[in-house]
């Protein structure tokens, strides 16, 4: 099918979203051009951090596939980048389920960095409590139930701090229900918030109303936001969706000024690796999901295009 990227353009520089909050804002909070450099071609290339990347993914309700994305972008940078340091983080504090999700069960959890005096709550401490999973890639889990009331707003921006400062790239999997303390400091710290959502006209209605109220929360940034439509099958028709939308008053995401960068597809081998509680990107590169993942971590990851890098990420395109 013709892909949904040729139909939602972005914005050109400088120009202004009809739908954009005035918001100033601080340039030097985002990482600079090539944050990301990589020393000479290897099947394991080595990565030379410039600044962090803080990567905030997110959707309107439950069941996009954010946690999916989450672990696969967790799991496929320290892969294929030697000497990364990545932090996976659960951001739904009561109702969580990312480590489990991935087959972890750590004795770590919000919970305990909620228990700690404040000033403990730092990189040093953080990066000795913090588990790995076998990939490599470190996790905090959710705190769970009751737990969770323990995690205050003060103590979750402490710790996005601490980890931010520990950690090459942290990749938050936040909660739907802005409420959550650690939701909101994810996506008040974030360098790029990409926002999942399934392609039916439902959740896409409920993505836009989504921005809408990060908006009024004042944590809606249109050049850091991006959106991957997860799920896609050939029946899907982004046409006949925005005309859907749009005749009933509402606007689509470009015009907020948020671009679609990846079309995620239907795909069993994702389904199955979600049951094996593995990682699709691992255990199938082949797969049509797959390979849509490898070229949305390509746009996100900005490097020097090697000659013959092996693995997902080789030969980087070095985008934005």
């Amino acid at each position: 099918m013709r892909g949904w990227l040729d139909e939602d353009p972005i914005l050109a520089p400088g120009a202004v979203s009809p739908k954009a909050p005035v918001q100033q804002h601080d340039a030097a909070q985002q990482p600079p051009a090539g944050w990301m450099q990589q020393a000479p071609a290897s099947q394991a290339p080595r990565a030379v951090v410039v600044k962090a990347e803080r990567i905030a993914v997110g959707s309107a309700k439950g069941g996009a596939g954010k946690t999916f994305l989450s672990g696969t972008l967790a799991a496929a940078l320290v892969r294929h980048f030697q000497g990364l340091k990545v932090a996976l983080v659960d951001c739904d504090l009561a109702y969580g389920q990312l480590a489990s999700t991935l087959g972890m069960a750590p004795r770590i959890t919000w919970a305990d960095v909620a228990a700690l005096p404040p000033e403990q709550i730092n990189p040093a401490v953080l990066a000795s409590m913090l588990e790995q999973h076998p990939v490599g890639f470190h996790i905090l889990p959710s705190a769970g139930g009751m737990a969770a009331l323990s995690v205050t707003p003060e103590i979750a921006e402490r710790a996005m701090q601490a980890l931010a400062a520990t950690f090459d790239v942290v990749v938050y999997d936040c909660s739907d229900r802005l409420e959550d303390p650690a939701t909101q400091a994810a996506l008040k710290t974030a360098s790029r918030f990409l926002m999942v959502t399934p392609p039916d006209p439902a959740a896409i209605e409920a993505g836009t109303r989504f921005l809408d109220l990060l908006n009024q929360h004042g944590l809606f940034i249109a050049e850091r936001t991006s959106v991957v439509l997860n799920q896609v099958a050939a029946y899907h028709d982004i046409r006949a969706v925005r005309e859907a939308i749009e005749a009933r008053g509402g606007t689509f995401w470009d015009g907020w000024g948020v671009p679609v960068i990846a079309e995620v597809p239907l795909d069993p081998a994702a389904s199955e690796a979600r049951a094996r509680r593995g990682i699709s990107v691992l255990m199938k590169p082949g797969a049509p999901s797959s390979k849509a993942l490898a070229g949305l971590l390509e746009r996100l990851v900005p490097a020097a295009k090697t000659k013959k890098g092996g693995g997902l990420l080789g030969g980087l395109l070095g985008r934005r």
